[in-house]
């Protein structure tokens, strides 16, 4: 047991070492607390995004909620809760992976201690878990939204998907091959910008593609 040597990295388990330093782990509303947070991520509710939900913590009653999902490399969640609460008081809200063929929980984002939004780009392909919880004694009626958006930044400066002219696969050279890119026009001198991040992995200059830079972005 390394608790107390290793700091806490997030602000739930920041606020659940305060307890047990306070010794209220000892008392029956922080062995509540405590057993809640880890009693709903183990009860999960499984929805789809984009999702939406109204509830209400009781301000008088330990409680947490967690809701499951599948997302993909690509993706980017973003998860954002409005609270009505009649006394000011902290909402924690962390993420969970749980990667293919294993029932641990790995937690890979949580939302600042000062904010109740959360957006998180997903690395691997799996199971998430995005679990809600208020501090003791506070409580109210929360509204939960979750999306998954694309990732991917448009790559041209100042340009949308009108400037499209030509998809992956049009043919070329009266349909003896197909176009294996898009064609996005703009003014010479337009910024082209990297769409994700990544490493520039190979820079060179061919018959067909012309200038042509090479972006890893898992490298």
């Amino acid at each position: 047991m390394l608790r107390g040597v290793i700091s806490p990295s997030s602000p739930h388990e920041q606020y659940a070492q305060s307890l047990r330093q306070a010794g209220l782990d000892r008392t029956a509303l922080g062995r509540d607390w405590l057993a809640a947070a880890e009693r709903a991520l183990q009860t999960t509710v499984t929805i789809t995004l984009p999702y939406r939900e109204t509830g209400y913590f009781s301000p008088e009653e330990a409680g947490a909620v967690a809701y499951r999902f599948d997302a993909r490399r690509g993706q980017r969640l973003r998860i954002e809760v409005e609270l009505e609460a009649s006394e000011p008081g902290r909402l924690f809200i962390d993420l969970f992976h749980r990667g293919p063929g294993s029932e641990a929980l790995e937690r890979v984002a949580s939302a600042p201690a000062e904010t109740r939004r959360l957006e998180h780009e997903v690395d691997h392909d799996g199971s998430y878990v995005v679990r809600l919880q208020p501090e003791l004694l506070r409580g109210g009626r929360y509204s939960l939204t979750q999306q998954a958006l694309a990732s991917f930044r448009f790559p041209v400066l100042g340009k949308d998907s009108r400037a499209v002219s030509s998809g992956f696969g049009a043919t070329r050279d009266g349909g003896q091959r197909e176009h294996h890119g898009i064609d996005i026009l703009a003014p010479r001198g337009t910024p082209v910008l990297s769409a994700a991040d990544g490493v520039v992995t190979s820079v060179a200059v061919t018959d067909i593609g012309g200038k042509v830079v090479w972006l890893s972005r898992w490298a």
